[in-house]
C-alpha cells in the first residue's frame, strides 16, 4: 500500500489513499474515525465484517524534522508491538478483556497496525456524553478494567501504565447497554513496572498476588470519578459527597470513597490491591433487589482499604482483617467454605438451631434449662458432638461471615464475605468442618434419613 502527502499549509498530514490501494495487512481501509496526534485512525473490514480499526502513523517529516518522524514511528511501532503480545498472551485472550493487534507492519511514509474495534465506543465517550450511569453498569465497566489488569498482571507480571478513558474500549451489541458491553483494554505503555508480588510460607510455592502499579490504581480512581461526574479529576481531594454520587444510591457512598482512596495524593498512603479491588466491586454489579441481603458493599459501609500485605480496613467497625491464606490458594478455600455452607443448609442447621430450647420428653423434668445442658449430661454421643467446634457459638458460618441469620446460605456460600475470607475465618471454617465432616463418629451421611441427630435436633 502506498500513501502520498498533501503537502498544503491547510492539510499538514492529511493522507491520501491511491485509488484501489487501501489495504494493510489484508484488511481494507474505509473512513475515518478520528485522528490523534501524528495516528489517524480508520474503520477497517476484513470478510466483510467492520469490526476492526486501523491505527496509522505517518509524521509529516517537514513538521516534525527526520530525527522527530523516525522516532514517533519506532515508538509507534514499539507499543504496537507490545500490545500485539498483551492480547496473544494466553492469560490475556482467554480472559477477553484486551483489544487484539492483529497487524503491525510498516508503511512507506510511517508505519500502521490493525486491532479489534470499540463498536459502542469508549469510556472517554461515556464521560463527555454525560449520560448516567447506574451502580451495575459502573461497576461492570470498572470490575471488567480490574479483571483485565488482573489477568496482565497474572500472564506477563506487568502493569498497564498509560490506563486513561480513552483506552478503555467498549465493544458488543448497544441493546444490551453499558452493563453488557464488552470491556476491552488498549495501548498499554511498553515500559512497566511489576504489578505482582510472590508471597510464599515455608515450605509452600510462593503464591502471586496481583497488586496493580500506582499508576493503573490511579487510573482507576480516575476512571470512576470521570464516569460518575463527568469531569476530569484535577486534584480537589478529598472528593466530596454530591448529588451525582448519592444518585446511586447507598453504593454512592462506597464508589466515593473508594475513588478517596485511589486517589490519596498521599505516596505512602495505603491502597488496595487488584485482588481487594475485584473482591469490593464484585458484589455491586448484581442488582440491588438480588443481592438477598448480604453484607456487602453497604452493610460493609466500605471495605475500603487501608491494605499493607493482606490487610484490609474497615471502616465501620474499625478493626484490619488480614487476608493472606485465601489469595495463596483461593479455589481451595473457597470449596471449603461452600462445603461448610453447604453442611449447614441440611440437618446439622436444624440440630443446631434447636440447642437453645427447652428439653422435652424424658429430660423436661430434670431441671435443665437447654437442650444443650441435658444433652451434655445424659447422651455420651450428643455429648462428644457437642464439643466439636462446628457447634459451639461462632463457628457457623453466619457468624463467621458475620452477616444476620437471614441471608441464605446459597448466596453466602457463593458470596463469601471478608471475614469468612480472612486468616481467622479460614481457621474457624476448618476448625467448624472437622467437626461437622467427621462422620466416622457417627454423623449421617447425606440422604441417610433422620438419623440419632436429626432427632435430637427436631425434639
Amino acid at each position: 500500500m502506498r500513501f502520498t502527502r498533501h503537502l498544503g499549509t491547510s492539510h499538514l498530514g492529511t493522507l491520501l489513499y491511491d485509488r484501489g490501494m487501501r489495504e494493510i495487512g489484508g484488511f481494507t481501509v474505509g473512513r475515518e474515525l478520528h485522528r490523534t496526534g501524528v495516528v489517524r485512525v480508520l474503520l477497517a473490514a476484513a470478510d466483510r465484517r467492520e469490526a476492526f480499526v486501523a491505527k496509522v502513523c505517518e509524521p509529516d517529516v517537514e513538521v516534525m524534522g527526520e530525527r522527530g518522524a523516525a522516532g514517533a514511528v519506532r515508538e509507534f511501532v514499539a507499543r504496537a508491538e507490545a500490545n500485539r503480545e498483551i492480547g496473544e498472551n494466553r492469560e490475556c485472550a482467554d480472559g477477553g478483556r484486551w483489544a487484539r493487534v492483529y497487524h503491525v507492519g510498516r508503511t512507506p511514509d510511517g508505519a500502521a497496525a490493525v486491532m479489534d474495534l470499540a463498536t459502542l465506543g469508549t469510556a472517554e465517550r461515556l464521560i463527555a456524553g454525560r449520560g448516567a450511569l447506574d451502580s451495575v453498569a459502573l461497576a461492570h465497566v470498572i470490575g471488567e478494567v480490574v479483571e483485565g489488569l488482573r489477568d496482565l498482571a497474572r500472564g506477563m507480571k506487568r502493569g498497564h501504565g498509560a490506563l486513561t478513558a480513552g483506552n478503555v474500549l467498549l465493544g458488543g451489541d448497544e441493546e444490551k447497554g453499558i452493563a453488557g458491553a464488552r470491556v476491552m483494554l488498549a495501548d498499554a505503555a511498553v515500559d512497566l513496572k511489576p504489578a505482582t508480588e510472590s508471597r510464599g510460607t515455608q515450605g509452600k510455592e510462593p503464591a502471586t498476588e496481583c497488586r496493580g502499579t500506582p499508576e493503573d490504581l490511579r487510573g482507576i480512581g480516575e476512571l470512576i470519578h470521570g464516569l460518575v461526574l463527568h469531569t476530569p479529576f484535577k486534584g480537589g481531594w478529598p472528593i466530596e459527597n454530591s448529588p451525582k454520587w448519592r444518585a446511586f444510591g447507598a453504593d454512592g457512598s462506597t464508589w466515593r470513597e473508594l475513588v478517596n482512596v485511589l486517589l490519596d495524593p498521599n505516596p505512602k498512603a495505603a491502597r488496595p490491591t487488584l485482588d481487594e479491588l475485584a473482591a469490593t466491586i464484585a458484589p455491586m454489579r448484581v442488582p440491588r433487589k438480588s443481592r438477598r441481603g448480604l453484607w456487602t458493599t453497604l452493610a460493609a459501609a466500605l471495605i475500603l482499604l487501608g491494605v499493607a500485605g493482606g490487610v484490609v480496613w474497615h471502616y465501620t467497625h474499625r478493626e484490619k482483617i488480614t487476608i493472606v491464606k485465601w489469595l495463596e490458594a483461593p479455589e481451595q478455600h473457597a470449596a471449603e467454605w461452600r462445603e461448610l455452607c453447604e453442611a449447614y443448609r441440611g440437618w446439622y442447621s436444624l440440630f443446631q438451631a434447636g440447642l437453645g430450647k427447652a428439653p422435652t420428653g424424658a429430660l423436661r423434668g430434670m431441671g435443665f434449662g437447654t437442650r444443650r445442658e441435658a444433652y451434655a449430661a445424659t447422651d455420651p454421643q450428643l455429648k462428644e458432638l457437642l464439643s466439636l467446634p462446628g457447634v459451639a457459638d461462632g463457628f457457623d458460618p453466619w457468624s463467621i461471615a458475620r452477616v444476620g441469620r437471614d441471608v441464605e446460605l446459597g448466596v453466602l456460600s457463593a458470596t463469601p464475605t471478608d471475614y469468612a475470607r480472612s486468616d481467622e475465618g479460614i481457621e474457624k471454617t476448618e476448625k467448624a468442618r472437622a467437626g461437622g465432616g467427621a462422620r466416622k463418629r457417627g454423623w449421617p451421611e447425606e440422604g441417610e434419613g433422620p438419623g440419632r441427630w436429626r432427632e435430637a435436633g427436631a425434639r
